[in-house]
């Protein structure tokens, strides 16, 4: 056997061909296997990895294909890891345990580090075979349970029957599909026109990130890379008939989505989503239904692959699962005894949620802190921690502004003020994806729209692309986003506006004075007075709070031991010296 190690996938018809007859040939074939798969990824992950191609031929046949990444650290691991539900390597029968130590000692040969083999399914030949191979070139192996996906094997006729009742015959389903009917015919679409591929995709995505920031989490398609990734897969998938993009459509606006493929005998339910503005329908569940019921009236179908994921609905429609493994190669006993230890750790953290919730909590802190200090420097945040607590020890002031209902500002007909909603945030989760300080805001104002805490608003350009965002709430509601209340607001109809925020990018743009001016006056037109806030030494907030329309009314001055209040309207009923306490840094201007 001869072994040729590759940098790069080569954009080759015939190298294509003979990849995917290999991954015909294995023992349960998966799409993720396949050279499309693989010729996806790199184009659309190439800038982040660095592909590892390993290709074995036997007197010029190709027997074995090992479709590998190196990683930070020279780690080795699939290509496919983070996108693909399953890994392998790939070979001709009989070859499989050959093929493996060719791969190993080729890897060992590159003097690279561990190699980390995720995601690769139990029940696979390489997992009965690796273990041998890695002795024999100097690895310890440590192979532990990784994830079980649900699948739902459809067997004969009378079986399909029974799983096809389940899946459409109950009452719930029944009458979910009725109410949706009465917005418009419910229609179940298992196929996609090429001329409509990169519009449903990309509107598919979308869909995928409102569903996501509606329930306070970020989507993986907030990165450009993986929804460039789904474009290409799809171009690819669909001109093999293996792409299977369904959707539940009532009228002409789809209400959920499965991005899915047909391949080997598998309907795979890849990458679900729905319009959470249908939730109360279970429009997810419906769709899955009729997908259930497509193929259990399609022969070459045997089995509904639900995929990874624990989610709780995909153990009532299962009736099998398939576990995968996590393989870690070391050739160093040292960081062969600190995986195990680690896992080990981490399988006695889990047995405690409340402990695991604190761990990922400061693992994720950890996270920021570092991220923050690659981008800002040691110099810079010593600086900003300093002066912070010079604030706290001799004091800090926070300046009081009214609107006099007059909008000074020059209006710029390319832009237009609109109230938020979980669109509009995940549309800006996708165009900021790469402003951590943005999506985190951006999270917590989907918080605020799930628990109606506050109303939010967005400045949009002419393009429809939200600039500049802020909060209205009442005044004495404030204690609710972090704030202590205001006993005795200075008037009966007092509304803030607070937590004005802007993407770094659109910053020093003069949108904040534009954006509060159109606030202000939509607050005003309700019968509220608006006011609003900010730090006193920010000099450039106050300037643009003046030139939108806003007249400086007092000053609460804070100290250690002491607060006191200065300035106009002095006479007017006193803020709680809580206002100007924790919490406070989050909900001032942070635009410059």
């Amino acid at each position: 056997m001869r072994a040729l190690v590759l940098r790069e996938i080569p954009d080759d018809t015939l190298l294509g061909e003979q990849w995917d007859a290999l991954v015909e040939q294995m023992e349960q074939p998966e799409v993720f296997y396949t050279y499309e798969w693989a010729i996806s990824v790199q184009r659309a992950y190439g800038a982040v990895l660095r592909p590892l191609l390993l290709l074995g031929y036997d007197q010029g046949s190709l027997i074995g294909v090992a479709a590998l990444a190196i990683k930070p650290k020279d780690e080795i691991g699939f290509l496919a890891e983070s996108t693909g539900d399953y890994c392998d390597f790939l070979s001709a029968p009989g070859f499989r345990q050959q093929w493996c130590d060719a791969v190993l000692s080729e890897l060992r040969s590159l003097g690279l580090g561990p190699v980390s083999l995720a995601n690769l399914p139990a029940a696979s030949e390489t997992a009965s075979v690796l273990s041998e191979a890695a002795r024999k070139h100097g690895y310890r192996t440590f192979a532990r349970p990784a994830y079980r996906c649900a699948r739902i094997v459809l067997g004969g006729p009378e079986d399909r029957g029974v799983l096809q009742h389940r899946a459409v015959g109950k009452k719930a389903f029944r009458r979910n599909l009725r109410l949706l009917d009465q917005k418009g015919a419910a229609v179940f679409s298992a196929t996609v026109g090429s001329d409509d591929m990169d519009e449903v995709v990309t509107e598919f995505c979308r869909a995928h990130v409102t569903r996501f920031i509606a329930d306070g989490r970020l989507s993986n398609m907030v990165q450009p890379e993986r929804r460039v990734f789904l474009h290409e897969l799809a171009q690819q998938l669909s001109k093999r008939g293996w792409l299977s993009l369904n959707r539940l459509l009532v009228g002409d606006r789809c209400v959920a989505w499965n991005y899915g493929f047909q391949f080997g005998g598998s309907w795979f339910w890849y990458q679900p989503t729905f319009d959470p503005a249908y939730e109360r329908y279970s429009p997810g569940l419906c769709l899955l239904g009729k997908v259930i019921e497509a193929a259990c009236g399609n022969p070459r179908i045997s089995v509904v692959d639900l995929g990874l994921g624990a989610e709780g609905y995909k153990e009532r429609f299962a009736n099998e699962s398939q576990p995968t493994l996590h393989i870690r190669l070391s050739s160093s006993p040292i960081l062969h005894a600190r995986s195990v230890l680690c896992h080990r750790v981490a399988d006695a953290i889990k047995t405690r949620p409340q402990a695991e919730r604190r761990v990922r909590a400061g693992l994720n802190r950890l996270t920021r802190l570092r991220s923050y200090l690659r981008e800002k420097g040691w110099r810079f945040s010593v600086r900003l921690l300093a002066g912070r607590v010079r604030g706290a020890a001799l004091g800090e002031s926070l300046r009081f502004f009214q609107w006099c209902g007059r909008v000074p500002v020059a209006q710029d007909e390319s832009v237009d003020i609109r109230e938020l909603d979980a669109n509009l945030l995940a549309l800006a989760a996708i165009e900021y994806s790469d402003d951590q300080g943005t999506l985190d805001y951006l999270l917590h104002g989907a918080e605020r729209l799930r628990t109606g805490m506050a109303r939010g608003f967005a400045l949009l350009t002419s393009s429809g692309m939200p600039v500049h965002f802020c909060w209205v709430s009442k005044f004495e509601d404030l204690a609710m986003h972090g704030l202590n209340t205001w006993p005795g607001a200075p008037g009966p109809t007092v509304t803030a506006i607070f937590d004005s925020w802007s993407p770094k990018s659109m910053r020093r743009r003069n949108y904040f004075p534009i954006a509060m001016a159109a606030v202000a006056s939509w607050v005003f037109s309700s019968g509220e007075a608006p006011w609003i806030f900010t730090a006193a030494q920010n000099h450039a907030s106050v300037n643009d709070i003046l030139k939108a329309g806003f007249a400086y009314k007092f000053t609460i001055r804070r100290h250690f031991f002491s607060m006191r209040r200065t300035g106009k309207g002095a006479d007017k009923p006193a803020v709680s010296p809580a206002l100007a306490g924790n919490g406070l840094c989050h909900y001032v201007h942070s635009e410059n």
